[in-house]
């Protein structure tokens, strides 16, 4: 049995630079709220930062991390649909 695959989907992007990926139709673009990529996609090398204003200061973007159905991060639930995104109990699983 092959274990699921652990995705992220961006729910805010950079305001210091923005997302990227080395290869395919997206290659070199800003990747946009609600983009997904998966851990091999991180562990290959092909998300990378780019920073626009400087050197200096932080940046931080925001994600959802799946696995599978079962959602990681920001906190942990199972798959299915949701009032909110505060909802710790499915409407439909």
């Amino acid at each position: 049995m092959d274990s699921p695959v652990i995705t992220y989907t961006l729910t805010s992007i950079p305001t210091g630079g923005y997302l990227t990926v080395t290869s395919g139709p997206d290659a070199g673009k800003s990747l946009p709220v609600g983009y997904t990529f998966t851990q091999a996609d991180i562990a290959s090398g092909k998300i990378n930062y780019v920073r626009t204003n400087g050197n200096s200061g932080a940046d931080d973007f925001k994600f959802i991390v799946m696995d599978g159905d079962r959602r990681l991060i920001p906190f942990e639930r199972d798959g299915g649909i949701y009032a909110d995104d505060s909802a710790t109990a499915p409407l439909v699983h």
